[in-house]
């Protein structure tokens, strides 16, 4: 059975599968209110992903703008991030040159 922690108000606030420090509430798992509460977490959680994407072209034309104005050097970032950079900008390009 889960536990939960809950607000001064009653509401669950966290859930956790063992027993942890101000998490001692046990709730059966059909628990209505605790259904509530995952769903509520699954629907934020989807808000957020759902606004990852425009942020990743935010970062990159930043990053672009930031390298343009010589601001910083592109080979001054981590090389993990200038190949998934230069990675993105291939796709980007192979898909405006198919459209």
């Amino acid at each position: 059975m889960p536990y939960v922690m809950r607000s001064e108000e009653g509401a669950i606030v966290a859930v956790s599968q063992q027993p942890v420090a101000g998490l001692v509430e046990e709730v059966p798992v059909d628990d209505v209110e605790l259904t509530g509460f995952i769903t509520n977490m699954k629907t934020q959680q989807a808000a957020l992903g759902a606004t990852d994407q425009d942020f990743v072209r935010v970062l990159e034309d930043l990053v672009a703008v930031l390298v343009e104005n010589k601001v910083i050097a592109f080979e001054d970032l981590p090389e993990d991030a200038q190949s998934k950079i230069l990675h993105r900008q291939r796709l980007r390009e192979a898909l405006r040159t198919s459209a």
